[in-house]
């Protein structure tokens, strides 16, 4: 066998192990991505069985609570939508408008977790409150204990 045989054969056997390697990736990353995707749809349904309970307790302040919902959505999808434009036309203004966008999603999503724990908190009594905190610190450990 001459040298461009010998070449020519390895090269074809790595261009079949890279061909396989990178099969096997592609396969790995839509698995992966099936993963992420299960993941988040188990947690949208947790964060919805979550605010139906607080709407359940909300009482007088329902319509106060979705109202902060829509605001977080809707800053959520302004500041999605800038975030496209910016790293799409990478212009300095853009970023800036992304950015802008992202603190006002953020501030609207401290205010509706803020509302919420609120509401938590009014619709049980100190006593209540009280002694959840207790139960809850009685079960974790203490550093004197490890």
């Amino acid at each position: 066998m001459n040298k461009q045989s010998t070449v020519r054969v390895f090269a074809g056997l790595l261009s079949l192990f890279s061909s396989a390697a990178f099969a096997g990736t592609i396969a790995s990353e839509h698995e992966l991505g099936k993963m992420i995707q299960a993941n988040i749809a188990k947690k949208n349904a947790a964060d919805t069985m979550k605010y139906n309970q607080v709407v359940a307790l909300a009482g007088d302040k329902r319509d106060e609570l979705a109202a902060k919902n829509n605001e977080v959505m809707s800053t959520y999808n302004k500041w999605r939508e800038l975030k496209s434009v910016a790293d799409a036309s990478r212009t300095d203004s853009a970023k800036y408008k992304a950015v802008e966008a992202g603190a006002k999603y953020a501030q609207a999503n401290k205010e509706f977790i803020d509302m919420q724990k609120d509401i938590l908190v009014k619709m049980y009594d100190e006593v209540t409150v009280a002694e959840a905190i207790n139960a809850l610190n009685a079960t974790v450990p203490s550093a004197a204990s490890r």
